[in-house]
């Protein structure tokens, strides 16, 4: 992981991932509920074919069974032929497709890319229309949110690409880019290129607020703070987020109050106010097991662990960690998993546990590959390993290299230099 500002494993300060884990680390936010929600602020009108498209039904499979039966192949090979099958062609499976997608992301990312894809896959070739671009759009940049939950962002961001190519063909509005623009710039910032995203986040929340979308608008303000932690403005995140509070509580979301919560934990360690940070994640840890988003838990853990750490109880902190760890590796969290190693390892040379730390840090270079992260975090890695491996890995070492991965948020070129001594 990273370290901020020269400080250890001790650091109250969280991490940039810390963070963008539980500002969803998977979950990038739409306008979709079951119904052909897809639809909303499209201004085009419906053409007049797209009755007989979404009726187009089998009168023996209902679009849940054809999903099922899709859903049963797992070999790419398999599904996607079954994609190029007339009866799956249908608005409606598109539609179930999609509804599972977003209900699985919080829990099985894994599954919701599966669920993504196929409906992306099926939108491509159901018949042309105006309506049908439209739903074509959403439907990637409802797989960019489920490759997101995964961590794959090189893959999201060419998905957000498809999304935006498909809205072109049918003029979409303002509103509609502005959402793949969220998206987009949540991407950036999980690719270490904050510096890229902050317009990205002012110009959609602009286009919220011009539409008095107050959802949208809010989760905007949600990233702003993400950005706002990058650049370790605390004070100005905690702003930002606290009246976010109120706003989720009244519209009953509550899976964006967890991340608010999560989130406030984090800055609040941050600040150096220890027992604001354990109530906050406290309150994030019972919502998210009243929701059953246990793919949040583990960030949670990651964040209490850190407080562990910060209060000098290394011992404690380390299994804490490490089950976060593992916990961030079986939902497909692959950037997390990277950088919480780093801190796993830091704690382990303060232990005196030489050998697990080299053995921790064995895999963190090709999780940092597979994650897109900036090819100098690579190099730093192999360098971690190295000396790990050969017993001269230090806390003061982890430290900067943590570091040194921080900057590469704002500075994604910026090459990788040996610590001195």
């Amino acid at each position: 992981m990273t370290l901020e500002n020269g400080r250890g494993a001790s650091s109250a300060t969280p991490t940039n991932q810390a963070l963008s884990a539980s500002l969803r680390d998977g979950s990038v936010w739409g306008d979709w509920t079951p119904g052909r929600r897809w639809q909303a602020w499209s201004p085009p009108p419906v053409p007049a074919n797209i009755d007989a498209i979404i009726s187009e039904r089998s009168m023996h499979d209902s679009a849940s069974d054809l999903v099922d039966e899709l859903l049963s192949h797992a070999g790419s090979v398999s599904w996607l032929k079954l994609t190029h099958e007339k009866r799956y062609h249908r608005v409606d499976v598109v539609e179930e497709l999609i509804d599972r997608a977003v209900g699985l992301r919080d829990k099985l990312p894994a599954d919701a890319v599966a669920c993504a894809e196929r409906a992306a896959a099926i939108a491509e070739v159901i018949d042309p229309s105006t309506e049908v671009h439209y739903l074509r759009g959403f439907a990637q940049k409802e797989l960019a949110n489920a490759l997101v939950a995964r961590t794959n962002y090189i893959e999201a961001l060419a998905a957000l690409d498809r999304a935006e190519a498909h809205y072109s063909n049918v003029s979409a509005s303002e509103f509609q880019l502005a959402v793949v623009t969220l998206v987009r710039a949540i991407v950036l910032q999980r690719l270490e290129r904050a510096d890229e995203a902050v317009d990205l986040v002012n110009s959609s929340a602009a286009v919220f607020l011009r539409y008095e979308h107050a959802d949208l608008y809010a989760q905007a303000r949600m990233v702003e703070a993400m950005l706002l932690y990058s650049l370790d403005r605390h004070e100005e995140m905690r702003d930002v987020q606290l009246p976010l509070i109120k706003q989720f509580r009244a519209s009953d979301r509550l899976d964006l109050l967890a991340s608010v919560y999560n989130n406030l934990g984090f800055c609040y360690e941050a600040l150096h106010q220890p027992s604001l940070a354990v109530e906050a994640f406290m309150n994030a840890e019972a919502l998210y097991r009243e929701l059953g988003m246990s793919a949040m838990l583990p960030t949670v853990r990651w964040g209490l662990g850190r407080m562990q750490c910060a209060a000098g109880s290394f011992e404690e902190a380390l299994p804490m960690m490490v089950l976060a760890r593992d916990d961030l590796a079986r939902v497909g969290k692959t950037a997390s998993v990277a950088k919480i190693s780093l801190e796993v390892a830091e704690l382990q040379i303060i232990l005196g546990r030489n050998d697990e730390a080299a053995e921790t840090l064995r895999p963190v270079s090709k999780l940092f590959l597979d994650a897109g992260i900036p090819s100098g975090a690579i190099a730093a890695a192999n360098y971690a390993h190295e000396l790990a491996s050969l017993r001269k890995a230090t806390p003061q070492l982890i430290r900067q290299i943590r570091q040194y991965v921080k900057q590469l948020e704002l500075q994604p070129g910026l090459p990788f230099c040996p610590p001195e001594g």
